[in-house]
């Protein structure tokens, strides 16, 4: 993708494939190299001077600032680059304003950050995008979770995995693992959620949560002055059992209590 985007794609296809690029770099820790590619998408929305992408830039760099906790920067995107906060949402803007509700959510305005993402939700299903679906479901989640409505945090956290788990999809919780940890530690353990439907997926995402905070990462959080998860070590043999969980195995292949 990064070959052909100089070669045979439109500046809106250069600037997708270098995002797309940037997110993959950023989830392998290649900081550095991911920088390089973030500058080498302003030098394509320069030399087109596209004012659309531009405003996408502005969002997706934004986001990268407010998910490692720059407060300032989420009041800068709300009072100059946020719009239609208590409007019906347009599609076009859609990725500006996932970053809204990120702002909305650091700056702990947690009602707009919910009626916002209710929206979100709405205009993703009736445009059948499920990815969009469930990331408005995680911040809508998280949002309630920092409301304390924890049974609709758990709701809401409950959506957005039943999709994660048919789209094998879970970058986004590691993106956010101190603000949705919390709310999944309370979904594992509520007796009214059906193990045999979500056990996969949660134990998929704490996997990929404690093997990410394992490599010495600090976890992310929107609001790290509400919350801040302690990191967590496992032993070789939780570490064995939760690969084979992970495995789809049943409680009867798990090795014996010592």
């Amino acid at each position: 993708a990064y070959n052909l985007s100089d070669k045979t794609l439109s500046n809106k296809m250069r600037f997708s494939a270098r995002m797309i690029i940037a997110e993959m770099l950023f989830a392998m820790n290649a900081t550095e190299d991911a920088e390089i590619i973030i500058s080498e998408m302003r030098d394509v929305i320069e030399n087109f001077d596209d004012m659309y992408l531009l405003a996408n830039y502005r969002a997706y760099t934004s986001r990268k600032r407010i998910e490692r906790g720059d407060i300032q920067t989420a009041n800068e995107w709300l009072s100059l680059y946020a719009i239609g906060i208590n409007e019906p949402p347009f599609f076009y803007r859609s990725f500006q304003n996932f970053t809204t509700i990120r702002a909305l959510i650091a700056t702990e305005s947690m009602h707009n950050a919910i009626r916002l993402a209710e929206r979100m939700v709405n205009l993703a299903h009736s445009y059948k995008r499920p990815l969009d679906e469930m990331e408005a479901e995680m911040l809508r989640s998280i949002a309630h979770g920092y409301d304390e409505s924890r049974k609709s945090a758990q709701e809401h956290m409950k959506a957005a995995l039943l999709i994660s788990q048919q789209y094998k999809y879970t970058q986004i919780f590691i993106n956010h693992a101190g603000d949705v940890i919390p709310i999944l530690d309370a979904f594992a353990k509520s007796q009214s959620i059906n193990p045999d439907e979500m056990i996969n997926t949660t134990f998929l995402v704490h996997l990929r949560i404690l093997s990410f905070t394992e490599r010495g990462k600090e976890p992310r959080s929107l609001v790290p002055s509400r919350y801040y998860p302690p990191r967590i070590k496992l032993c070789k043999r939780q570490q064995h059992v939760l690969s084979l969980l992970l495995q789809n195995a049943r409680h009867t292949d798990l090795p014996p209590p010592l």
